[in-house]
């Protein structure tokens, strides 16, 4: 049985070996396997162009996501971590792997071959990947520094009075800014990982949690900032692809789970801040990029 509760929720009857059987009824607010990375590059982009107002508010609005809100820094740790990481050592090893099978200087010889242009494209191709690897991962670095001044998240509301927009994209980023800013203060200490619920971990003991979790899409995955929505982006996105379809475990999300017929493990089932936190994320990104252009 499932969605007689209206969109999200699904009533259930919840069997284990060994254990009576429990009604369930659970409310989780995200549709499917949804990504909300925030991205970094447009926000330093404004700081670059010498949009200080535009560059100061973002950087308070992220302080908040990150430090209240609790969104992954992904040069810190975690899943996203580890595939630029591991991007990094890829393209670097194909890179010396082309160099040592194919001159770098193909195109200096009058008699290069169709194969050498090949070989010096692949060359430059994964030079430029590299490169944009690298940026990632030092920007990500200072940028988290940057992050970690009390000043922005403290200037926040008075960032936000304070900036003017001029063109409509501007204003469109002032209000989704602006509703982040309220979502803050009616839930100030209020973090995205406050309703990451999973009832059947709550009931396993230590060695099958282990297991279980080494299979299970922790919210770092799906929930984090990121550099850019580039190349080196969409690489990681299709080993994220891979691992999904791969795991047995599901993924980490935002849900209330009423379990009956046994006292309730969880401890609120209030949802009321997630379900206005990631359609916030998702417009926030689409207006960030539309300003990037």
């Amino acid at each position: 049985m499932r969605d007689l509760l209206g969109k999200g929720f699904r009533i259930d009857v919840q069997e284990r070996e060994g254990r009576a059987a429990s009604l369930v009824v659970d409310h989780r607010v995200l549709d499917g396997m949804t990504l909300y990375y925030v991205p970094l590059y447009p926000v330093w982009s404004f700081y670059e162009d010498g949009e200080t107002a535009m560059y100061e508010l973002m950087v308070s609005c992220y302080a908040y996501l990150y430090h209240v809100a609790g969104i992954s820094w992904y040069t810190e740790s975690g899943y996203l971590c580890y595939q630029y990481e591991a991007m990094k050592d890829y393209f670097g090893d194909e890179l010396e792997y082309a160099r040592q099978s194919g001159p770098e200087d193909a195109y200096d010889r009058p008699e290069h071959t169709e194969e050498d242009e090949l070989e010096s494209d692949e060359i430059m191709n994964l030079e430029m990947d590299l490169l944009a690897t690298e940026m990632a991962i030092n920007n990500g670095g200072a940028f988290h520094k940057i992050l970690s001044e009390e000043k922005h998240l403290k200037s926040f509301g008075q960032r936000l009075e304070a900036f003017t927009p001029v063109t409509a994209e501007q204003q469109k980023l002032k209000e989704v800014v602006t509703e982040i800013y309220q979502l803050w203060q009616d839930f100030p200490e209020r973090s995205a990982h406050d309703s990451i619920v999973d009832q059947q971990w709550l009931e396993m003991d230590e060695e099958e949690q282990e297991n279980y979790e080494q299979e299970l899409m922790t919210t770092d995955c799906w929930l984090s900032f990121i550099w850019d929505d580039d190349h080196v982006m969409e690489m990681i996105e299709e080993n994220l692809n891979h691992d999904v379809q791969a795991n047995s475990s599901g993924e980490q999300e935002p849900r209330s789970l009423i379990v009956f017929d046994r006292p309730d493990a969880v401890p609120s089932h209030d949802l009321s801040f997630d379900v206005k936190f990631y359609p916030l994320l998702n417009r926030l990104t689409r207006i960030l990029y539309a300003l990037n252009v």
